[in-house]
């Protein structure tokens, strides 16, 4: 029997020279999202009509190739456009014939000629490998559908993974202050893109998108419940404030095909800077005579001059 099953996401906007393929896919999904109408009138209980008034396209899919999303993507996200020869944004369905994939052109894609992609949420926990939530917005563009069925499909070459990444060295701080936070288990990064699409006309698709706030907030778990304190390089009740140049978290790399790390010297590991304001969101919380945690929450804003976070792909840990 045959079934179809992930495989790799293509992206050109109409300005790119060259299509970007986003490969280490996790989980991947394409809801329409279909709102139906039924009118009812008097005289009957059965609906006299039933109307599609709003379908809202959107793809969903997560990647562990962090650096590849970071460069491309980045904090507020990019509207993607397609042109001639462009395809905008492919989500790849491969087709397999039991356990092997089927050779030629026989697969399929669902095209989005026009959408706004952003970044939703990074994870990494203890042990396991860091990955990014993406989100894809589909609109209306005047003349396509949000979302296109396309069969008799060629599929690319599948991207080659750049690794993986996990929890590295993480210190909060500004000027007189510098607070290491120790044995973490958990690093989640919401990224709180506030895009929202919208419409007129009556026209069933949106064909509108403002991004209207952008509010990353960092969440880090872990044992080090001493960290909350009044005291010097630790985090008081009312918190502190972070710069980007003393507020740094890692992912570091790890070593291709067997154990350990890339080491803290080689540029190949993940850097993440941010302003904002730390505070200690749960200073305890454990379950008998186990082990009891804590949780860091770092609210990232405007410091005039720099994004709330700034990702640096390719950095050594110093």
């Amino acid at each position: 029997m045959t079934h179809f099953a992930n495989y790799a996401i293509e992206i050109q906007d109409n300005a790119d020279a060259s299509a970007l393929f986003v490969g280490s896919i996790g989980q991947a999904s394409a809801a329409i999202e279909t709102n139906v109408e039924f009118s009812q009138t008097a005289g009957t209980f059965y609906a006299e009509q039933v109307s599609v008034t709003k379908q809202q396209p959107k793809f969903l899919f997560n990647s562990f190739d962090i650096p590849q999303i970071l460069t491309n993507f980045g904090l507020v996200g990019r509207s993607i456009v397609d042109g001639v020869g462009k395809v905008g944004v492919a989500l790849y369905q491969a087709k397999y014939n039991d356990s092997v994939l089927a050779s030629g052109s026989v697969h399929r894609r669902l095209r989005f000629p026009k959408s706004y992609v952003m970044m939703r949420r990074m994870s990494v926990s203890h042990q396991q490998d860091a990955s990014i939530d993406m989100e894809g917005m589909g609109i209306f563009d005047g003349a396509n559908y949000p979302i296109i069925p396309q069969i008799n499909q060629a599929l690319p070459s599948l991207p080659v993974s750049g690794g993986r990444w996990t929890l590295g060295k993480i210190v909060i701080g500004n000027g007189s202050s510098s607070v290491p936070i120790n044995c973490k288990t958990q690093l989640d990064i919401d990224f709180a893109v506030g895009a929202a699409s919208f419409g007129c006309d009556s026209d069933p698709w949106d064909s509108h998108l403002s991004l209207n706030t952008l509010q990353p907030r960092i969440t880090i778990t872990g044992f080090d419940v001493d960290v909350f304190q009044e005291a010097a390089n630790k985090i008081g009740l009312l918190g502190i404030a972070n710069t980007h140049a003393q507020s740094t978290i890692y992912l570091r790399k790890r070593n291709s095909g067997q154990s350990g790390f890339v080491a803290d010297g080689t540029a190949e590991h993940v850097k993440i800077t941010m302003d904002g304001l730390t505070v200690v969101n749960n200073a305890h919380s454990g379950t008998g005579n186990q082990a009891a945690n804590t949780s860091v929450e770092i609210y990232c804003k405007f410091d005039g001059v720099n994004a709330p976070m700034i990702f640096t792909p390719n950095s050594a840990i110093t």
